[in-house]
């Protein structure tokens, strides 16, 4: 619906199809429609509210609401009215609602554009439409297969008596530029000064106005030989909101122009000073400035060349160039410094190597180098250091002679290949290790340990097998040694013990044909007569036998430990 905008004298904003007249009855007057309540009859204000007509009713004869915009201190108002006519009498009567106004700022007011806020007027007696977009249905498939019996509802309610939202949106002015102060800023450029005005919108940073002018200028004071001059720069802007700005810019004296400048150089204790004079062709003046030289060596002196020295004058007055002399300096001749001696260990023993350099001149240096005779002082062994003294004759007369004592090592022991020697133990070997010092053959190293013993293969019936003996030394000095020894098999074990007993029965029968010799040699002896013991003569033999039967057993108790070790 295209709404009217009014605004009486009152302060009513009446929106609707027609234009809003006042009569002097109580009830508003709309030109094609009515606007407003019927305030004649008090008793209507509660059938109005609750959609009956007069008599209590239910009215169904309603004309479509007339909606009125009211400004206030915060916004605006909106009231709603609907005209209703009882069927059955035909007295009119209204429905009137004034809704809950928000307002939304749709679009900002700037400087030089209007801005708009929206007002939103929501009455409580709304159309089923308008419950729908309050609603906010989450499907939308739902709410749209309802849209036909929306509209019935609609339409029923438009009967009926309810109001729909209303939307007004109103202008808001611009508001203009707000400028603040004017700042000006001065430039120097190749043919004067220029002046810049600027100001800048406190609504708008981005809103500026700048303007750039190059000032005039006025010399107001002319300068001379030994004084500055005035120049006023003056910068008058088209905008009237910048002020006319004056700049005084004092200008360079013009100095003196001098002719020709004469230089005088003096001796003097510290060194040299030099004058310089000139007259100025303009007003007479004569300038003089004395100023003491300052001093470089340009070319140091050595001991046996002379050197240069630079002395330089710098002036302050312009007009007076910078001026150099160089003067000889004589050469400095040496001057040495103590001695350093320094000693140097070589294949065949000590050099001293003497220096003396000069403390004009660091590069010149007097150096000699002399090998240094040796002398054992006492001898080293094998576990003592010895002492070697070294003496070391200078021919220049400038180098003292130098003697150094140097502490020999000791000369440590030289030992030989290690040899090692196994031994049959009771239990099974021990190993002994030793070495001699080639240096002192009374210093030996010697170790023996039991050897630790393991079955390598074991012996079986019919084949023998093998054990393994290992000595494990203390000293780093001695290898880890290792002696294999064979195991018996059984068959021969047997065998051996065979043999073994044979033997033993045959050393008895030895001993016994023994005896038995020894019995008849004793009768023998006895019918001789000699002073010789009986007997005697027989102790070879029978020393023999015995020795024989203990290696037996000897051999039949060391096959007793191996089968042990088994």
């Amino acid at each position: 619906m295209v709404q009217a905008f009014a605004l009486a004298l009152t302060g009513v904003l009446v929106f609707g199809t027609g234009t809003v007249t006042y009569a002097d009855e109580k009830k508003p007057v709309v030109i094609g429609e009515m606007v407003g309540q019927d305030t004649s009859d008090k008793d209507n204000a509660k059938n109005t509210k609750e959609g009956k007509d007069a008599s209590g009713k239910e009215c169904d004869q309603c004309q479509d609401p007339v909606y009125t915009w009211t400004p206030t201190d915060s916004g605006y108002t909106c009231k709603a009215v609907r005209e209703c006519k009882d069927p059955e009498n035909g007295k009119k009567h209204y429905r009137e609602e004034t809704a809950k106004v928000e307002a939304k700022t749709t679009k900002q007011a700037t400087c030089e554009e209007d801005g708009e806020i929206v007002y939103t007027a929501t009455f409580e007696n709304k159309t089923e439409t308008d419950k729908k977009d309050d609603a906010k249905a989450e499907d939308t498939k739902k709410a749209d297969s309802k849209a036909e019996d929306t509209k019935k509802a609609d339409a029923k309610a438009a009967e009926s008596g309810l109001f729909k939202t209303q939307t007004q949106a109103v202008k808001i002015n611009a508001l203009g530029h707000k400028y603040g102060e004017v700042t000006y800023t001065w430039n120097q450029t190749d043919n004067g000064y220029t002046c810049t005005a600027s100001r800048v919108c406190e609504n708008d940073s981005s809103h500026g106005e700048t303007e750039t002018v190059e000032a005039s200028m006025e010399v107001t004071k002319a300068p001379t030989c030994e004084e500055e001059g005035e120049e006023v720069y003056t910068a008058v802007f088209t905008n009237e909101a910048f002020e006319t700005q004056t700049q005084t810019v004092k200008t360079g004296a013009l100095g003196h122009h001098f002719g020709d400048v004469s230089y005088e150089w003096t001796k003097t204790d510290k060194g040299y000073t030099c004058t310089a004079s000139a007259v100025c062709d303009v007003d007479s003046y004569t300038a003089t400035e004395t100023v003491e030289a300052a001093a470089e060596v340009t070319k140091a002196p050595t001991c046996e060349e002379k050197g240069e020295e630079t002395y330089t004058a710098v002036f302050t007055n312009p007009a007076f160039e910078t001026q150099t002399q160089t003067v000889e300096i004589g050469a400095l001749g040496h001057l040495y410094g103590e001695a350093s001696y320094k000693w140097t260990k070589t294949d065949k023993g000590y050099t001293c190597t003497a220096t003396r350099i000069c403390q004009n001149d660091n590069t010149h240096v007097d150096k000699e180098a002399v090998a240094a005779a040796v002398e054992v002082a006492k001898a080293a062994t094998c576990e003592e250091k010895g002492e070697e003294t070294y003496t070391a004759v200078f021919t220049n007369k400038a180098f003292k002679t130098q003697t150094k004592t140097v502490e020999t090592d000791a000369l440590g022991h030289l030992y030989g290949e290690v040899s090692y020697k196994w031994t049959k133990e009771d239990k099974g070997y021990s190993c002994t290790a030793s070495r001699v010092c080639e240096n002192d053959k009374n210093h030996v190293e010697k170790e023996t340990v039991t050897a630790a013993y393991k079955v390598i293969t074991k012996a079986t019936s019919d084949k023998a097998g093998e054990g393994l003996y290992t000595a494990a030394f203390k000293n780093a000095a001695f290898e880890e040694q290792s002696k294999k020894v064979k195991l018996v098999a059984a068959d021969k074990k047997d065998n051996t013990k065979k043999k073994t007993t044979t033997k033993k029965n045959t050393a008895n029968k030895t001993t016994t044909k023994k005896t038995a010799a020894k019995t008849t040699a004793k009768k023998s002896t006895a019918k001789k007569s000699t002073a010789v013991k009986t007997g005697d003569e027989n102790k070879p033999v029978v020393m023999g036998i015995v020795a024989i039967g203990a290696l037996a057993v000897i051999v039949v108790a060391g096959r007793q430990l191996r089968k042990k070790h088994e």
